[in-house]
C-alpha cells in the first residue's frame, strides 16, 4: 500500500490525542508457560490435561476482580492445588515457589521503545488476550511504569479479534480508533485492528529483516521508524501508515 503525505492524511482523521496499544505476549514479554507446566507436573501427580481442566475449573468458580493479575491468580491456583493433591510439606514448598514471573521476561528492545512511545507524548496501553489482567506480569519485567492502562480479556468483556475489544481498549485510553497505533504478533488481530481504523502493525520476531511497506517487522527497535510515518514532526497528527 503507497504512502499519502503528511497533509494530507493529518487532515483525514479526527483531532485529539493520539495513543498506542501493544500485546503484552510475544510483543513486549516473552513468555514460557509450558516450562511452568513442566515445573509443576514433576511435583504434582497430575495429568496434564487434568491439569488444564482444573486451572480453568478454578477461574470459572472465583469472582475474580479486574485488577487480579495472572501471577496472583497462579500463585493462588497452585496454593489450592497443593492442598487438594495433598503434597507433603516439601513438595508443597516446591510448588508454592514456582510462578510465571520465573518464565517471564521482557524482550530487550521493549523498554527503548516504550521510553520512545512516552517521549513522543504518545498514551501507551497493553492489550492482553488472556482473561487475567498483565498488569502486575509487567511491573515483575520492569515495564509497568510506561503503561497508562493495562487491559485485560475480563475487563474489556472481549478478546481480539472482537472488534469489541480494540473499541474498549481505545476508549480507556481516551483516544478514537484512528488516532490509535496497533502493534500484535498475530496476523487476525492486526487485520482486525487494522479493519476498525488502527495504524496496525505485525510484530514477527522469526523475521531477519523489517519491511516496513509491508507494515511487518522484526521487533520493537523499528518504533522510531514507524513514528516518524505515521506522526507528523510536530508530534500531533497521525497517518495511516
Amino acid at each position: 500500500m503507497g504512502h499519502r503525505n503528511v497533509v494530507e492524511l493529518a487532515a483525514s482523521v479526527s483531532a485529539g490525542p493520539i495513543g498506542i496499544l501493544f500485546d503484552h505476549d510475544g510483543v513486549l514479554v516473552a513468555m514460557n508457560r509450558a516450562r511452568l507446566v513442566r515445573q509443576v507436573l514433576e511435583i504434582v501427580p497430575i495429568l496434564e490435561g487434568d491439569l488444564a481442566a482444573r486451572w480453568m475449573g478454578w477461574l470459572g468458580g472465583r469472582a475474580l476482580s479486574d485488577t487480579l493479575g495472572e501471577e496472583e491468580a497462579v500463585a493462588a491456583f497452585l496454593d489450592e492445588l497443593a492442598t487438594t493433591a495433598m503434597l507433603g510439606r516439601a513438595a508443597r514448598r516446591r510448588l508454592l515457589t514456582l510462578g510465571l514471573v520465573q518464565c517471564a521476561r521482557a524482550f530487550d528492545d521493549a523498554p527503548a521503545a516504550l521510553r520512545e512511545a512516552k517521549r513522543r507524548g504518545l498514551r501507551v496501553g497493553v492489550l492482553s488476550h488472556d482473561w487475567l489482567g498483565p498488569a502486575r506480569m509487567l511491573d515483575a519485567v520492569g515495564l509497568g511504569k510506561y503503561f497508562d492502562v493495562a487491559l485485560s480479556r475480563r475487563r474489556n468483556g472481549a478478546a481480539e479479534p472482537d472488534v469489541r475489544a480494540y473499541r474498549a481498549a481505545a476508549a480507556q485510553l481516551g483516544i478514537a480508533e484512528d488516532r490509535c497505533l496497533f502493534l500484535d504478533d498475530r496476523h487476525e488481530r492486526v487485520e482486525a485492528a487494522r479493519a476498525l481504523g488502527m495504524v496496525a502493525w505485525r510484530v514477527d520476531r522469526s523475521r531477519a529483516e523489517h519491511d516496513l511497506d509491508e507494515r511487518v517487522v522484526r521487533d520493537l527497535s523499528a518504533l522510531p521508524r514507524i513514528l516518524d510515518r505515521w506522526v507528523d514532526r510536530a508530534g500531533t497528527a497521525p497517518t495511516r501508515a
